[in-house]
């Protein structure tokens, strides 16, 4: 999940309308990573026909415990930027998920190979800071792995921006499961 931090002009940005849609297919939020503005309404849904519980666990934002017993859509929003909120799963522990809430419409959910665009932005430079979901398995379960790295880069010409970010793995060990995992990654 990539936003655009700093460098905007001051300005209130009327959410947008678009559908988002977090699917619970396979027992696993698909996609993972999602990404909206403030108020902006997302729909949470059940493919999988068996219960599952959505439980987001926000600081900035009221949380919320959301049980859906078949296949089922509820539409929720968070009120505020917080990047990012995690959501779970507590009938299938492995199961998270993430929703990075922002107060403007410059943001992108990164593409397999780390690929993203924003679109429209007014000539100046800009800080977008990156959060990297990193998924190692250990004792039979996924853990996610965040790593947020900042990115400097200049938008001229209003042209649309498309970046590549560079992270490249530099180290990952996996121990026992009585010591914590250690991931390095470097820009």
């Amino acid at each position: 999940f990539v936003y655009v931090k700093e460098g905007l002009p001051d300005q209130n940005w009327p959410a947008r309308s678009d559908a988002v849609v977090l699917d619970q297919e396979g027992c696993e939020y698909k996609p993972r990573v999602i990404g909206v503005m403030a108020g902006q309404e997302f729909t949470i849904k059940n493919s999988d026909g068996l219960l599952h519980n959505v439980n987001a666990k926000p600081t900035a934002n009221r949380g919320f415990n959301v049980g859906q017993p078949t296949n089922m859509e509820t539409k929720k929003s968070f009120t505020q930027q917080e990047v990012m909120v995690p959501l779970t799963c507590e009938v299938h522990g492995w199961m998270e998920g993430f929703v990075g809430v922002v107060s403007h419409p410059y943001f992108a959910v990164t593409g397999d190979d780390g690929s993203f665009r924003l679109e429209g932005l007014p000539p100046s430079t800009y800080t977008v800071p990156a959060s990297i979901a990193l998924r190692s398995i250990v004792m039979m379960s996924w853990m996610p792995h965040f790593i947020r790295r900042n990115s400097n880069f200049l938008a001229a010409f209003s042209r649309v921006i498309s970046l590549a970010p560079a992270f490249r793995l530099t180290k990952a060990v996996v121990i026992s499961p009585l010591v914590s995992q250690v991931v390095r990654r470097r820009v």
